[in-house]
């Protein structure tokens, strides 16, 4: 694999791209060959920069220029598409790449603002300030002082909290409903912290991976029978509620930890600077004197 680090990522694009092949840009002009293009084009350009860091948006960038000069279609207006599609309908896609398309969105809306002569770009459907961020979690969560200051700190990311709106309005739903028939109260503290966690180092979790998650933990206090009353009683939202929908018609639920658990455990994915030391200490006191370094107990400067 050309970029092992960074497959997950790829993959997950190009499933969104699948996707779109029958978007109304692209209704009538992608062919039954869409799917052997698309990972031709995915291709290409990870070989051609091998030999480079790999860019997220660079990587995102080049695929869909590559799309819009094959079905001649405006590249802008592919990306514009994309933005607003991703973030309205398609709930399977992991937050990094959804993050992506955001950022090639406002950079591209910036440009345009700065030349006067370049065309209208149309506005997209969604706001990305910090304002309309916290607006959107005190519709789901009240703004109750013990957990002001956390809806203050996840405010901070707009994109991330755009995204997560579903998963929102999902447990804001179960939350009433739990209250109401068992007088469980909402523990919006564990909530927000856990989101604000996922915000910092679980940017390749998916809203159907954290729905099931979420259910996991709504009904982690309930007995084995009133679990069973609990995934009965929520089929009547399925309605106003796609990740519901999503969860209770999957066939064969995904197994995992329950959220009560993740809480608690360190970031999925956590930096630690120099840790290729620890592997390379052990051959040490045979690297450096073939290589004439030691000086006694301190190496030569």
């Amino acid at each position: 694999m050309l970029e092992p680090a960074n497959s997950r990522f790829i993959i997950n694009y190009a499933r969104g791209l699948d996707r779109q092949k029958q978007a109304k840009i692209l209704q009538g002009k992608a062919s039954s060959n869409y799917q052997a293009l698309k990972w031709e084009f995915i291709y290409d350009i990870v070989l051609l920069s091998q030999h480079q860091v790999f860019n997220k948006e660079h990587f995102i960038q080049r695929t869909l220029a590559r799309i819009a000069a094959h079905y001649n279609v405006e590249e802008e207006m592919l990306l514009i598409y994309f933005h607003d599609e991703i973030l309205l309908a398609d709930h399977s896609l992991p937050f990094d790449v959804v993050q992506t398309i955001c950022k090639l969105y406002t950079n591209l809306i910036s440009k345009k603002q700065e030349s006067k002569t370049s065309p209208t770009i149309p506005a997209s459907k969604h706001k990305q300030t910090d304002i309309v961020a916290k607006q959107l979690l005190e519709k789901y969560i009240p703004a109750t002082p013990t957990h002001a200051h956390l809806i203050d700190q996840l405010s901070k990311q707009p994109s991330f909290v755009r995204w997560l709106e579903p998963i929102l309005k999902t447990a804001a739903t179960i939350s009433q409903y739990l209250f109401s028939k068992y007088r469980i109260k909402p523990q919006y503290n564990l909530l927000l912290e856990w989101l604000i966690d996922l915000s910092r180092s679980h940017s390749a979790v998916s809203l159907h991976t954290l729905v099931r998650l979420l259910i996991r933990y709504c009904s982690d206090p309930l007995t084995e029978k009133q679990q069973a009353v609990f995934l009965e009683d929520i089929k009547r939202y399925v309605s106003t509620d796609y990740l519901l929908a999503t969860y209770l018609a999957e066939s064969r639920p995904v197994k995992e930890l329950p959220i009560s658990i993740i809480l608690t455990m360190p970031p999925l994915q956590t930096y630690i600077g120099n840790a290729g030391m620890v592997l390379i200490l052990p051959f040490s006191p045979y690297f450096f004197p073939g290589l004439n370094l030691p000086a006694g107990k301190v190496l030569k400067e």
